[in-house]
């Protein structure tokens, strides 16, 4: 395609194929009102006073102390388990997710447990997809995961009393 500029006009030739396979070029101007020059700057301006400053506002009064809190029945204790891994070579593809299974004797299923990768996992616990979900049973849990973890995940486990 080629086009010709005359004077702020320019005419752009279109060529195009037409019924039965035949070709056809189609003519179209356009025009455009260029611009004017560029004017002088102008002055610059003065610089403003300063307001005044504000006054200080007053000081709340003291709050009242809380009440306690109830006591629980019934419940258990809550269990850190540091620095735990989770073995790359141990999780195993069970309808569609891939699984691994942690024992501990402090899982019930009156228990939630949550995991907390450590930073150095991050980026293995986000490319396998690893689950929020969590399935407990007496003595273990199952942790779930997208795809296949290339390399361990170490962190955190929490075990938390539910009743």
């Amino acid at each position: 395609m080629f086009y010709t500029a005359l004077n702020d006009f320019w005419t752009i030739p279109l060529t195009f194929v037409a019924g039965n396979g035949q070709w056809g070029i189609k003519t179209y101007s356009i025009s455009w009102v260029s611009d004017g020059g560029e004017g002088t700057s102008g002055s610059s301006g003065s610089s403003g006073t300063s307001g005044s400053s504000g006054s200080s506002g007053t000081s709340g009064s003291s709050g009242s102390s809380g009440t306690s809190g109830t006591s629980a029945s019934g419940g258990g204790s809550t269990y850190k388990l540091t620095a735990q891994t989770l073995t790359s070579a141990s999780w195993s593809l069970v309808s569609g997710y891939y699984r691994y299974t942690f024992t501990n004797a402090n899982i019930t299923v009156n228990t939630r447990v949550d995991f907390t990768p450590d930073r150095t996992s991050y980026t293995e616990v986000t490319t396998c997809g690893m689950q929020a979900e969590v399935t407990v049973a007496a003595g273990s849990c199952i942790f779930y995961s997208l795809f296949p973890p290339q390399t361990n995940i170490t962190g955190e486990i929490t075990i938390f009393p539910t009743v």
